[in-house]
């Protein structure tokens, strides 16, 4: 993140937080689902075996996918293929790292894309830093955590 902007993610959300970022999810997931479903006619491939994985398992046990995108709107739009139920549940949708220094310039940005549940890292950090230990801990809370591999 850059200097002037501060970590994002509240230390305790509240309701306005959990409100707001259910919102943000369903509308982001929405206009995917628009994008994907009625625009596009995208074929998808074993959605049964993620189906299987999202909510079959034991509510402690974390998920983490991976997958190899091409362009910054690959994350949101991916998701559109999934059920209302999980677009609109911040318990049964992803969590995903992005690139600080894309998604992260400014307060209003931080606010967005947290409440989407995006983690901020910064690109060559390590493993060491907030961004990670922040995914760290919603793997240990059970939370399913996709991850886009490629840096630049």
């Amino acid at each position: 993140m850059s200097s002037d902007v501060k970590w994002p993610f509240p230390r305790r959300p509240g309701l306005l937080w959990n409100t707001a970022s259910t919102v943000t999810l369903a509308a982001v997931g929405g206009f995917s689902k628009l994008l994907m479903r009625v625009l596009n006619d995208a074929q998808v491939y074993n959605m049964a075996v993620l189906t299987e994985a999202v909510e079959r398992r034991h509510p402690s046990q974390p998920l983490i996918t991976v997958s190899n995108h091409a362009s910054c709107m690959d994350d949101p739009l991916m998701w559109g293929i999934l059920k209302w139920r999980y677009l609109c549940s911040r318990k049964q949708v992803r969590w995903t790292l992005a690139a600080e220094d894309i998604c992260f310039t400014n307060r209003l940005h931080a606010i967005f894309f947290c409440l989407g549940q995006t983690i901020p890292v910064r690109r060559g950090g390590g493993v060491y830093q907030r961004g990670v230990d922040f995914m760290v801990e919603q793997l240990n809370r059970g939370r399913w955590v996709h991850m886009f591999p490629e840096d630049r």
